[in-house]
């Protein structure tokens, strides 16, 4: 399998990935009698969804040009992005341990998008130093 397409499919785990992390998240909301703000607001909606869409749409664009170019500025430009996904993906889990109790299932899903997103840089690497 060529590495361009390696790359693309590890993307699209990666953004399923986040799809569940989301929704694991807003699982527990199902089983309380209130779900919305005690004064009614929603601040802070509008600012969570935009990054929610550039998070998603960001991957999405480079898998697109992924399969249209080989360019060396594109090879760069995904090892960067997968690079600091990477760190952000290492370092969220530890948001977990900072609360009352430990949400193991959402541990296990990050382990596994870390482990992915490792196999991304590593495969996005190797693609930047090709010579095709």
């Amino acid at each position: 399998m060529q590495l361009q397409q390696k790359i693309s499919n590890l993307w699209f785990v990666i953004l399923f990935g986040l799809t569940v992390h989301t929704l694991l998240s807003l699982m527990p909301l199902f089983f309380v009698p209130a779900i919305g703000p005690e004064d009614g607001t929603l601040e802070g909606v509008e600012s969570a969804k935009w990054f929610t869409l550039i998070l998603n749409v960001i991957p999405l664009l480079l898998v697109v040009l992924i399969q249209l170019l080989s360019a060396k500025w594109l090879k760069l430009t995904n090892f960067v992005v997968s690079a600091l996904l990477l760190v952000m993906n290492g370092l969220h889990p530890m948001e977990l341990f900072g609360g009352e109790s430990v949400d193991w299932s959402q541990f296990v899903l990050m382990l596994f998008i870390f482990l992915t997103n490792l196999a991304l840089a590593a495969q996005s690497w190797k693609w930047f130093k090709s010579e095709d």
